[in-house]
């Protein structure tokens, strides 16, 4: 199930899986990693009323399986994804994803992490190769509305709103994915585009019913604690609030 785009109620399913297998044999790796990887993107795209319980099950789940095979591809993309959920120290989750590209360059969802993990340590221009990487890796890929996301939230991050437009509307088109209209609308707003960003933010509460700008702001926090990362952030704040998203 995890070869499907991510939701939260997808998520939780797989999850509920995975705790099947290992209850069958507390063992097995695959079963390990894909319970931590689950975790992980649970707290990563914030679909978890308890982020630090998952994430300390998620590393307990992967470090059982480096211990024994440290060389894992998967592991190490694993791992980082628990480090980037965390929101400090994130380069070491970048040096994870480096790790497992190292062993299978021909994993896709690690050039695209490592992407997503450039913007939030601040180095947004670095994270067009990674993503582009992956989307070129798999291009059919279930993540590919995610990859196609944070390529616009790199443009947006750098103030480059057309193309943070372009990128985002191409995420969309491959499946809605709430946080995309969030940039769509702040660089709608930003670029004089009033209609098109009041829109954006209509579906936007849609998915995310009752979602306010303080949302945002506390999510940017929680994803990096980076200086530059958060004056983007907060610039792209300023972008919500001109496009109609309540405080």
């Amino acid at each position: 199930m995890l070869n499907q785009p991510y939701s939260r109620e997808q998520l939780a399913q797989t999850s509920v899986l995975f705790e099947r297998a290992l209850q069958i044999d507390p063992g097995y790796p695959k079963a390990l990693v894909g319970f931590a990887d689950t975790l992980a993107m649970e707290v990563n795209y914030r679909w978890t009323d308890a982020p630090a319980d998952k994430l300390q099950r998620a590393e307990n789940a992967v470090d059982q399986v480096l211990s024994q095979f440290p060389s894992d591809a998967m592991a190490h993309f694993v791992k980082g994804e628990i480090q980037r959920a965390k929101g400090r120290n994130l380069d070491a989750a970048v040096g994870e994803y480096i790790a497992a590209i190292a062993t299978n360059p021909s994993l896709a969802p690690a050039h695209g992490a490592l992407g997503a993990a450039k913007i939030r340590v601040g180095r947004s221009a670095e994270a067009f190769a990674p993503l582009q990487m992956a989307i070129q890796r798999s291009p059919r890929d279930p993540l590919l509305n995610t990859w196609y996301f944070y390529v616009c939230h790199a443009h947006t991050h750098l103030a480059q709103y057309d193309e943070a437009i372009d990128w985002c509307s191409r995420s969309i088109a491959v499946k809605p994915f709430w946080i995309a209209y969030a940039d769509l609308a702040a660089a709608n707003a930003l670029t004089g585009h009033e209609r098109e960003a009041h829109a954006a933010i209509a579906e936007l509460r849609r998915l995310r019913p009752n979602y306010i700008v303080a949302l945002w702001l506390q999510h940017g926090s929680a994803w990096s604690d980076n200086v530059v990362f958060l004056a983007e952030f907060q610039r792209i704040a300023d972008g919500l609030r001109k496009a109609g998203l309540p405080e």
